[in-house]
């Protein structure tokens, strides 16, 4: 089985949906995959864009789900998704630093973020 979910760091109805999925990986186990997308709103979230590029750069090194869960975490915090924020998550979560700070820093993953997002438009 897979399920796909649109969201956006940042967004409540996102962050209310996160024990959802962490439910049904615990009932279902290897018998489901869950995928996230970003469907990230600029406007009232203008930190959403830069906080999936560093979940993506977190995925690269097989992190995405500690990011996720970090970056939720976190959420309310007025600094909670800023460029220093999200590199301080990824050396919490053991990461290796450079690796990172490379991949959020030169936009490697802007092209899966805007993808995404309009994958998830044309779905409504």
């Amino acid at each position: 089985m897979r399920v796909v979910v649109f969201g956006a760091f940042g967004n409540q109805e996102t962050a209310d949906f996160a024990p959802v999925i962490e439910e049904l990986a615990k009932a279902y186990g290897d018998k489901i995959q869950i995928r996230f997308k970003h469907k990230v709103l600029p406007l009232p979230h203008p930190d959403a864009v830069q906080a999936s590029e560093a979940s993506l750069a977190a995925n690269a090194q097989g992190k995405f789900w500690p990011y996720h869960d970090k970056l939720f975490g976190a959420q309310g915090v007025r600094t909670a998704y800023t460029a220093d924020s999200l590199k301080k998550y990824a050396v919490d979560l053991g990461l290796n630093a450079s690796a990172f700070n490379t991949c959020l820093d030169t936009g490697e993953t802007q092209f899966k973020v805007r993808n995404d997002s309009e994958e998830g438009a044309n779905r409504g």
